[in-house]
């Protein structure tokens, strides 16, 4: 997420075949953003937050293989073979958070918004492009939902971000990441796309140097 860039998964599931080594994903922020096989993946993680249009606060891991407890390693509450061993949930889980999960996995049609998020990366990287603002990612290599822009130097992102925030525009920019880079990031993961013309529009005002 902190680029925008969204990793080939074929081609590390070729590679790691190959060389017979493990393969273990971040799928943070792409599970529900874009379809995802995890064929062939050792272990997978993931949120109830972000692409799944859920409320934040369960953590996923996803395996197809069993796992033995280790609990000189790790605290039991983070063990997943233990939770294996114990045949199913072995400590309280907040059970709105999983009614909220249940209800968003439910009622998403998820063909319908990998299609509209795909649409509005598009679109709105012909606006950015039209406009001279630089992405730091090309749309091949990307992850729909997310633009990372790369602010021009004698600007400095905090108040293009700060600026934004006052028309009531909300971009990501306060991250310790996107300030040392001076980026700032559209990100498109809740179920409603909405147009980039303004926030464009606006940018481009904000980045004449």
């Amino acid at each position: 997420t902190s680029t925008g860039a969204l990793s080939d998964l074929k081609e590390l599931q070729g590679v790691c075949g190959e060389y017979d080594v493990k393969l273990c994903l971040d799928c943070i922020s792409s599970i529900g953003i874009v379809p995802v096989d995890l064929s062939g993946v050792y272990l997978a993680s993931g949120t109830s937050g972000k692409g799944l249009v859920s409320v934040a606060g369960l953590a996923m891991v996803f395996h197809n293989h069993d796992l033995c407890s280790t609990p000189d390693a790790i605290p039991n509450s983070l063990d997943m073979g233990y939770y294996q061993e114990k045949g199913g949930i072995p400590f309280t889980l907040q059970s709105s958070l999983l009614y909220a999960l249940s209800e968003s996995l439910a009622e998403i049609d998820w063909v319908e918004r990998y299609e509209k998020i795909a649409a509005w990366s598009v679109s709105t990287r012909k606006l950015l492009d039209r406009a001279g603002i630089s992405v730091l990612v090309d749309e091949s290599s990307s992850l729909p939902a997310v633009i990372t822009i790369v602010v021009p130097d004698g600007v400095a992102s905090v108040y293009v971000g700060d600026e934004l925030k006052q028309k009531d525009i909300l971009v990501s920019y306060k991250s310790g990441y996107l300030l040392e880079r001076n980026w700032i990031q559209f990100c498109m993961m809740g179920n409603e796309q909405q147009s980039a013309r303004k926030p464009v529009r606006i940018l481009e005002r904000l980045l004449r140097v």
